[in-house]
């Protein structure tokens, strides 16, 4: 199952990695579908254990997703494993998986203040692209957005992923996230969350033309 154009495909979208074999994540998740399916103590300590390539760190994610475990156990794995991240395309195909966290809104908010916390590129991405997919809706929004006005660490993924929360917080609460526009954070981000709302087909063509009198 290993492709190396699309080994080479990877290498251009995700820059500086080079322990990428070459599967494709549909692959991928067959395959952590499989490893479900034994001991569950022998998933778990496989878990825990050093990643040499790519796929291992994705496959382990996708693994935890996909495991029927307590949420205390659930929790527990997510606080060992996000050391392993590496990469947005690990964060990211990861965190849609963990439907979970949906389902545990509150359970999980120390998860998340831990990954914000932290000084890690991978780490506070993965905390924000957690509260995108799981956390943006009436009970968290104001959490949420109270979130983006942090100060974290200046870096490309983790700006990226501010910029692509604003987006989506815009397009489910737009009143609650216009304020947003305003916080004290850096113009790349404010000015790439903008971009990200224009591309969208779900915002008027009047309310792109009045986000432009909010770039900077």
């Amino acid at each position: 199952n290993v492709e190396l154009k699309y080994k080479e495909f990877h290498a251009g979208i995700v820059p500086g990695k080079n322990d990428y074999l070459g599967v494709r994540i549909p692959v991928l998740r067959e395959i952590s579908k499989r490893i479900v399916l034994g001991n569950y103590n022998e998933i778990k300590k496989y878990i825990m254990t050093d990643s040499i390539y790519s796929e291992e760190r994705m496959i382990k994610g996708l693994i935890i997703g996909y495991l029927k475990e307590s949420k205390e156990e659930i929790k527990s794995l997510l606080f060992e494993y996000a050391k392993q991240i590496n990469s947005w395309a690990i964060c990211d195909s990861v965190s849609t998986s963990l439907k979970i966290i949906k389902k545990n809104n509150e359970y999980f908010i120390d998860l998340i203040e831990w990954l914000l916390g932290s000084e890690e590129e991978y780490k506070i991405r993965f905390g924000i692209v957690l509260m995108l997919n799981h956390y943006v809706n009436e009970k968290y929004i104001d959490y949420v957005i109270n979130k983006i006005n942090n100060k974290y660490l200046d870096c490309y993924y983790v700006n990226m992923a501010i910029s692509w929360l604003i987006c989506e917080c815009y397009i489910k609460f737009k009143d609650k996230t216009m304020r947003v526009f305003d916080f004290d954070i850096d113009r790349k981000i404010i000015n790439k969350a903008i971009s990200k709302i224009h591309d969208s087909y779900r915002v008027t063509k009047e309310e792109k033309e009045y986000l432009k009198k909010y770039r900077r």
